[in-house]
């Protein structure tokens, strides 16, 4: 069931592109805005920083470029995903210049999701750790991390690993989502235990989707590998653009296919 709710929501952005750069185009272009004229911004003041003055201010721009992206990433990512739940669970009508719709309960779904964030963040810091003990051992060891392809491919199955978790820990909490954004109401403990006799599914299907993920790093490796640092390389890193893109509404949409099954009664 994991890997048959995986390719709907797969085959849903692929057949439906168009929608889905609709939800989209206008928060990439700021973002992308805002990464540009701040890294512009950055390296001009970090030719200029003469004194220690100037360096904090530089470290100042950074930090608040930081939390601006952040903020940005937070708001347009909600707006995408509730417009997203929408389309796929209600039909709505999609059109190109859809921003913040006042109808839409983006703010109650952002808080909803840094509430799953904060639960989240005990077991994300618990595995950083474990992920940079392990790196810091093979360093003592002498593992050179830029040329160990079997040590740099180790790393990353347990990154893979440990994001399927997390992915699947969110997918448990999350299906209060979808339920918000269709004017529903669903806490993060009725989501878990509607989520229980689909624990295996779920993670399979969140394996999936961080494989998916991984795809543009596997990729890179293989042509740095293969070529070394060339334009090659450089192209081939520069797929993990779509594939991003690919794999947030493929996210999305798990958690909207959930709802729609668990909670309406839908087929998968």
């Amino acid at each position: 069931m994991g890997y048959r709710i995986f390719m709907r929501c797969l085959s849903q952005v692929l057949r439906n592109w168009l929608a889905a750069l609709k939800l989209s185009w206008f928060w990439m272009i700021v973002l992308l805005g805002v990464l540009s004229a701040a890294s512009i911004a950055i390296l001009a003041s970090a030719q200029t920083a003469l004194n220690r003055d100037t360096a904090s201010s530089g470290i100042g721009m950074l930090v608040a470029v930081v939390v601006l992206v952040f903020i940005l990433a937070v708001l347009g990512g909600s707006t995408i995903a509730v417009g997203w739940h929408r389309y796929v669970l209600r039909e709505e009508r999609i059109g190109w210049f859809v921003f913040l719709k006042r109808e839409w309960p983006t703010g109650k779904y952002i808080w909803k999701t840094v509430r799953i964030g904060i639960i989240l963040l005990i077991p994300g810091i618990l595995f950083s750790y474990m992920l940079s003990s392990l790196v810091g051992s093979a360093l003592q060891f002498g593992v050179d991390l830029a040329t160990s392809v079997l040590f740099s491919s180790f790393v990353l199955l347990i990154n893979l690993g440990i994001s399927s978790v997390m992915t699947w820990l969110f997918f448990r909490l999350g299906v209060g989502l979808p339920a918000i954004a269709v004017g529903k109401s669903l806490s993060l403990l009725e989501s878990f235990e509607l989520t229980r006799g689909y624990s295996g599914s779920i993670f399979v299907a969140s394996v999936l989707a961080i494989g998916l993920n991984f795809v543009p790093t596997v990729l890179t490796l293989i042509a740095n590998a293969m070529f070394g640092e060339s334009a090659l390389t450089d192209i081939v890193a520069l797929s993990g653009i779509p594939f991003a893109f690919i794999s947030f509404f493929v996210s999305v949409g798990i958690l909207t296919v959930l709802y729609g099954h668990l909670v309406e009664g839908r087929p998968v």
